[in-house]
């Protein structure tokens, strides 16, 4: 009994007092509704290879959120320039919607989740924390027959107040189904600003790139977010 209470304290002493924990965390996004209206401006970039061939789609819009309903608005000149290929869809409405206010995708990431660990961090010039997490994988039991190797973490850094100011998801798959392998890799970076009850999403870089059967792409799809559209 004496050295379970022993190791109770070694455990309580090794956390500094007041420090910022991940429960902290998760009831600062919990008061996040984003019930109130917000209008911002998106400009996108979408930039992808697949072997030989390259595309490339940009936009920029206004999305307006009142908290009940969700306006995605198209400048005119890129739907002109865009004519030949279609609209410009490179941010989705649900995207949007994801981006005025990333608290619920993120507290829904954070169920399960494992915290690999809790780092002291400067965080936009001031004491924070940073933590690295593993989110909860789905599991497919026809699928992960194959997988060969599976990384999916997080490393996420919040302030003093535990607001998330910035994050860091890397995952990578590697498959072999036979004699055909597969290799998928993305790393998506987002920087977060607190606006009244949102989790605004100020800009987020994603980075992906897969090879399987003789074929290889990548892409990097940038957005910055602005309030006021």
């Amino acid at each position: 009994m004496r050295s379970a209470s022993v190791c109770l304290l070694l455990v309580l002493a090794a956390v500094p007092a007041g420090a910022i924990t991940l429960d902290d965390t998760r009831r600062a996004l919990s008061a996040l509704h984003g019930s109130e209206p917000i209008s911002v401006k998106l400009v996108s970039a979408d930039l992808r290879t697949d072997g030989k061939d390259k595309g490339e789609s940009r936009g920029t819009f206004v999305v307006e959120d009142d908290g009940t309903y969700i306006r995605l608005i198209h400048e005119k000149k890129n739907l002109v320039r865009e004519k030949k290929r279609g609209a410009d869809h490179s941010v989705s409405a649900i995207e949007a919607a994801e981006l005025t206010n990333f608290a619920p995708a993120l507290l829904k990431l954070l169920e399960g989740a494992t915290l690999r660990s809790t780092k002291p961090a400067q965080v936009n010039g001031r004491p924070g924390t940073l933590f690295e997490i593993v989110p909860v994988r789905e599991k497919d039991e026809d699928g992960d027959k194959w997988v060969k190797k599976y990384v999916d973490v997080m490393l996420l850094w919040v302030d003093n107040t535990g607001f998330p100011v910035a994050a860091r998801r890397t995952k990578e798959l590697k498959a072999r189904v036979v004699v055909i392998g597969f290799e998928v890799k993305e790393k998506d970076e987002l920087q977060f600003a607190h606006v009244a009850d949102r989790l605004l999403v100020t800009k987020r870089t994603t980075d992906s790139s897969g090879s399987g059967m003789g074929q290889t792409e990548s892409g990097t799809k940038t957005i910055a977010v602005t309030v006021g559209g």
